[in-house]
This record gives C-alpha cells, sequence and structure tokens, in this order.
C-alpha cells in the first residue's frame, strides 16, 4: 500500500509523506492499495489512526489487510502550528475502486467513518492484479480549540446473561465532541479484550450503545467497563461484573409412584431436574412396555433442581395392566425414566360376600 497525505487549503496542495498545516486548514489523506498476491484478498479493510487528544507532530499510520492477507502499514507525518486537534470530516470520504476514475459507493451501507474506527472500513474483495487497484481518500480539519468536552461515560448492568453470552451496555454522553466508544472486558480486573469501536457523533442529549459478548466460559466472573474517546481525551466508566449461567447438562428424570387408581383413572407421577438448560417433559404409556401414547407435555425452564411432576390418566380400561415412564428432553440429550405398572380397577362396586348358613340334604 502507499499511504500519503497533503494539505488542501492554504499554500501546498501537492501529495506527500509529511505536511504542516495551521489552526483551521483542511488535511486530506490518500491510501492506495494494490493486491500484489497471487490469491483474492478477501474481505479487505483499510483503517487510519488519527491521533487522540492534541498533539504538536504526529507520525499517522494507515493499514490495509483482509482475512487471507497480513496487514500492510505505511506513515505520514503531520506538523501542527501549536498543540492542536486533527479530527475527521463526516461525509469526506470517496472511494476509487478498479482504476475507476469515478467514485463509487461505499459496499455494505458504510457511511466512511469507518476507516478511522478499529475495525476499518471494508472494501470487499480485491482481486490479484493491476486491475483491481484502487485508492480512499478522506479528509480531517485542524484546530486548537477542539469544541465540547471529555465525553461522560456511566457503565450499565449486563443482560441477556446465558451460559456462553451476555449483553453489556452504557449511557455515554458525547458533550459535543465527535465521539467513538467501546468496552473493555475480560476475567480479570485488568480485562484483556475489547469490542468493536461505535461512532456515536457529538451529541450531549445521551447515546446508549451495546455490545453482545460471545464465546464466554460459563459459570465465570466477567469484569467490563465502557469507554469513550472524542478530542478532549478517553473517558472510563465505572468496572461493572457479571457471572454467565452454569453450564447445562442432559436432564434427570425419575418415574415415581401412582395414586389414585380407578377403573377407568390414575395419577402419575416423577421427578426432572433440568439441570440448568431448557427442558421439556412428557409420560409415556400404554397397555404394553411399549406404551405406544403420549399425554402431560410441557416446559420446566432451565433451574438446577428437582420438579415434581403429576398427571392424571383417563378413559383407561378396567381391570388392565398399565405401562408408564417420565420423558425428558433439552439440547444435550433426551432422558427416560424407569418403566413402572399399576393395574386398573374392576369397573364399578365389588359384590359383597355373603355368608348365610350351610344347607345339608335332608335325611330320612
Amino acid at each position: 500500500m502507499t499511504f500519503i497525505i497533503k494539505k488542501i487549503s492554504g499554500s501546498s496542495a501537492n501529495w506527500s509523506n509529511s505536511v504542516s498545516a495551521n489552526e483551521g486548514e483542511v488535511v486530506s489523506f490518500l491510501v492506495y492499495y494494490h493486491n500484489t498476491a497471487s490469491d483474492t484478498a478477501n474481505n479487505t479493510r483499510i483503517r487510519v489512526k488519527l491521533p487522540s487528544g492534541m498533539f504538536t507532530n504526529s507520525s499517522i499510520q494507515g493499514d490495509v489487510w483482509a482475512n487471507n492477507e497480513s496487514a500492510v502499514a505505511g506513515t505520514a507525518s503531520v506538523s501542527l502550528s501549536s498543540n492542536q486537534t486533527l479530527t475527521f470530516i463526516p461525509g469526506s470520504v470517496v472511494w476509487y475502486p478498479n482504476q475507476s476514475t469515478v467514485s463509487q459507493t461505499l459496499p455494505n451501507g458504510q457511511n466512511g467513518s469507518e476507516i478511522v474506527s478499529s475495525n476499518g472500513l471494508i472494501i470487499g474483495d480485491i482481486a490479484s492484479g493491476w486491475d483491481a487497484q484502487g485508492y480512499i481518500v478522506f479528509r480531517a480539519q485542524v484546530s486548537s480549540t477542539p469544541t465540547g468536552s471529555l465525553a461522560t461515560v456511566t457503565t450499565q448492568s449486563a443482560s441477556s446473561l446465558a451460559q456462553r453470552s451476555a449483553t453489556i451496555s452504557a449511557l455515554i454522553d458525547a458533550n459535543g465532541a465527535n465521539t467513538s466508544t467501546w468496552f473493555e472486558y475480560g476475567t480479570a480486573p485488568s480485562f484483556g479484550s475489547i469490542t468493536a469501536e461505535q461512532t456515536i457523533g457529538s451529541s450531549a442529549s445521551g447515546s446508549n450503545i451495546t455490545a453482545y459478548l460471545t464465546n464466554l466460559s460459563p459459570n465465570t466472573t466477567y469484569h467490563y467497563r465502557a469507554v469513550a474517546r472524542n478530542a478532549h481525551g478517553i473517558a472510563h466508566g465505572v468496572t461493572l461484573q457479571f457471572s454467565t449461567l452454569v453450564a447445562g447438562a442432559q436432564a434427570t428424570a425419575v418415574t415415581n409412584g401412582t395414586n389414585d387408581i380407578t377403573g377407568s383413572s390414575a395419577t402419575i407421577t416423577g421427578a426432572v431436574n433440568p439441570n440448568n438448560a431448557n427442558t421439556a417433559v412428557w409420560f409415556e404409556y400404554g397397555t404394553s412396555a411399549l406404551f405406544g401414547r403420549v399425554d402431560g407435555s410441557r416446559s420446566i425452564g432451565s433451574g438446577s433442581a428437582s420438579v415434581e411432576l403429576t398427571f392424571l390418566l383417563t378413559g383407561l380400561t378396567p381391570r388392565t395392566l398399565y405401562y408408564y415412564r417420565v420423558v425428558a428432553q433439552n439440547s444435550y440429550g433426551t432422558t427416560y425414566g424407569s418403566t413402572i405398572y399399576f393395574t386398573t380397577k374392576a369397573d364399578g362396586p365389588v359384590p359383597p360376600v355373603v355368608n348365610g348358613p350351610s344347607i345339608m340334604p335332608s335325611s330320612y
């Protein structure tokens, strides 16, 4: 890649590796890319790391990389007349792909500000060879009196906690200066991981930002905080914690006894522990050990305590042997309780036994 710069207001208008600028002047950046590898560069990105806060002299780095290619970096130097800021101008990004002399719309609905974020601006797959070469141009303005003030950051409670994921959020007041924000998180108070940057503009009314964290470890405590950066510096929210849920397992199912047996009905019972995974339960029953009928289906959630189950069977046949068992199913598999059987009673009252006098034959 080639990374060059020029001042487009004032006396200098030539592209160079360095430039000097005064307050109010605009500096233009150009990143040229050309895939010299033999394979297509997949999901190519471009990023320029503008200095945060005020400075006098700075070496600014530009990067081009792809999913299957390592980053290539270039630098350009900016010297300011005093301690000043260099602020990206929204809407100034222009893209000229495939040797085009006419600018093209940025892909994926991007607005161009992504070029100064940590994730970079995505320009897609770039084929090998000269035909696919192109360049990006954008502008930044010099100011010694940045508007607004340091952002105000309020880290908020985590939500949607699961075994391997969670959503974290924060309220950010940009306080009148263009602000980008992200989260730091990890299993130690020193964090260790960050989320992608989000640009929230300069609103002082407060912006709610969220990040969905994945690939977390079950039953683990995580520390996190929100961070915001603008021309006045970097502000940190307070550090909060959340704990992911305990890892789930296949449910435990126990078939229990039978109650209130009549000629046409009986109450069957069981108990199931979901073992921290959303679990559905039901009973199988029938007149053979193959069962054949299912009833009593319902969900018992994802707790870690055993749930007692009862179900009234009706429409049974009198004086008949029935088999039944409880069944539980979650994302870890299906569990069957042991098979138990019972016999329904006779239909209607049983005639009483009558004890009368013995009848003996007459003697002659």
